[in-house]
């Protein structure tokens, strides 16, 4: 994401940036939660609870539509 964010500052569009920024800001737990996931599965077992796999969920399903509003927003 922060290289996104850092692409998205080069061209100008702060209005991405913020969008992004602010995606970050409100999901910042579930997202820790993905990254703790992600380095799990590939060193470690480790299983997750029905709560954690929901906000992964969530967080999955929003960052589709912040990228989606960039991609749109960048090449249309």
């Amino acid at each position: 994401m922060g290289i996104l964010v850092k692409y998205l500052e080069s061209l100008g569009r702060s209005e991405l940036v913020q969008r992004i920024s602010e995606f970050i800001a409100v999901w910042r737990d579930s997202l820790k939660i993905l990254e703790d996931a992600y380095t799990e599965a590939r060193y470690m077992p480790k299983r997750f609870d029905r709560v954690d796999a929901e906000k992964a969920l969530n967080v999955v399903e929003e960052l589709f539509r912040v990228v989606e509003a960039v991609e749109s927003s960048v090449f249309t």
